[in-house]
């Protein structure tokens, strides 16, 4: 086994190791605490994102290897700042949900997808792209 197997299989260990831990770490979060819940999604979002660098890495794919190192290098920083305060936890919370809506709207506005009703077929898209949150979506700020 070369050097680079050998990282790899301890990346997958310890990816495993991290994901046997998540069910027990939910169980223990209080009811209504968003900001644990917020930080155990993170650490599934990690979780994902190691397994896809093995996988990358066994495939001998550099560059992007390089792309998902740096994701998850910014999940860390942007993580880690958020369990400074409360204060940084409610606003790491805010900007990922506008975030996700915005991302929504920016795809809806350009003709990208359609919000269908499923019970009677009608396309919601506008009524959605009107609601005031898809309005207040903002672009997170770049620098703090």
């Amino acid at each position: 086994m070369n050097t680079l197997e050998q990282r790899v299989a301890k990346l997958r260990k310890q990816v495993h190791r991290v994901e046997i831990d998540l069910p027990l770490l939910r169980a223990e979060i209080a009811s209504g605490d968003t900001a644990a819940s917020h930080f155990i999604d993170r650490l599934r979002i990690a979780i994902d994102n190691a397994t896809g660098v093995a996988l990358l890495a066994d495939a001998r794919l550099s560059a992007p290897v390089l792309a998902v190192a740096r994701s998850l290098l910014e999940s860390l920083i942007t993580t880690h700042w958020a369990s400074l305060s409360d204060s940084n936890s409610n606003e790491i919370q805010t900007v990922a949900r506008f975030e996700s809506i915005r991302l929504t709207r920016n795809m809806l506005t350009k003709g990208r997808g359609a919000l269908i009703n499923k019970i009677d077929g009608r396309d919601e898209t506008q009524r959605i792209l009107n609601h005031p949150w898809t309005k207040m979506a903002k672009r997170p700020p770049k620098n703090r």
